[in-house]
């Protein structure tokens, strides 16, 4: 039986050097080969997904949390900020000295302290995150945010406000939450569309190629993973994921970095 698949990058997919191990590429390959249909599932928006993520054999994308869903080349779902919102949200993060990246499939708003914030470039420019700021820099725009599905935010150190009081300051059509990704001592956290998630995107893609939930398996190791793999018709947690993570998927496999993904995939019977 194929599959329609959903894979999360961060930790799943990317290890935190931002490269995807040899194993999880050769399976993926042979996955798609196999005829399953392969989606990225992740809190990434499109300016940051490396272009030779493509050549992995996935044919779509829930992005930006689920805010952005794309099969081959039909967009089905681009769910925007309104701009009152956006306006008055941006006012927030300001007044509490919050570093910021808006961001939607075709640009990122930046503040001025973001990428000092979220990529430390006191480290060596070899860092991991290099790639990163290589990937996302054409797509950069300092002005004041037009348009966004989403935001990363960094917290200043000793900040006046925690995630919990954002999440409250934000209003009722947009909800905090940590980051997937965090960077030293600072907290990194999302903005996200209020009842929007990776598993509203799951929906979105089952409906569109007429697939049944039974079919669906999803691959995560984040919190943000937990509502998509509650939805699936079969659910995989990284060996590496949190405990709570775990605690709801079918399968808990390997770490990432001990070829986890493709021995989800093995286990399945999908390759």
């Amino acid at each position: 039986m194929t599959r329609l698949i959903f894979i999360d990058v961060d930790g799943t997919l990317i290890d935190e050097r931002q490269t995807v191990p040899d194993s999880a590429r050769e399976a993926l390959v042979a996955a798609a080969e196999a005829g399953n249909r392969l989606m990225l599932c992740t809190g990434r928006s499109i300016p940051e997904l490396y272009p030779w993520l493509w050549d992995l054999g996935f044919t779509g994308l829930v992005g930006a949390a689920g805010a952005y869903v794309r099969v081959d080349e039909d967009v089905i779902a681009d769910r925007r900020i309104d701009a009152e919102t956006l306006r008055r949200s941006t006012q927030v993060l300001r007044s509490h000295g919050i570093a910021w990246l808006w961001q939607a499939p075709e640009v990122f708003y930046a503040s001025d302290s973001f990428l000092e914030a979220f990529t430390r470039p006191d480290e060596d420019e070899d860092d991991a995150w290099m790639p990163y700021r290589r990937q996302i820099a054409p797509y950069l725009d300092y002005g004041e945010p037009r348009s966004a599905s989403k935001a990363t935010f960094v917290l200043p150190r000793g900040s006046d406000i925690t995630i919990d009081g954002l999440d409250r300051a934000l209003g009722d059509s947009l909800r905090a939450d940590p980051g997937t990704v965090q960077t030293g001592a600072r907290e990194v956290g999302e903005i996200l569309i209020r009842d929007v998630s990776k598993a509203t995107g799951l929906a979105d893609v089952a409906a569109y190629l007429d697939v049944p939930i039974a079919d669906t398996v999803a691959i995560g190791d984040s919190t943000n993973d937990m509502e998509v793999l509650s939805a699936a018709g079969v659910s995989v947690a990284m060996g590496n994921a949190h405990d709570d993570v775990k605690a709801g998927a079918d399968i808990v496999t390997d770490p990432i970095d001990d070829d986890g993904l493709a021995k989800a995939l093995t286990r399945l019977g999908l390759v």
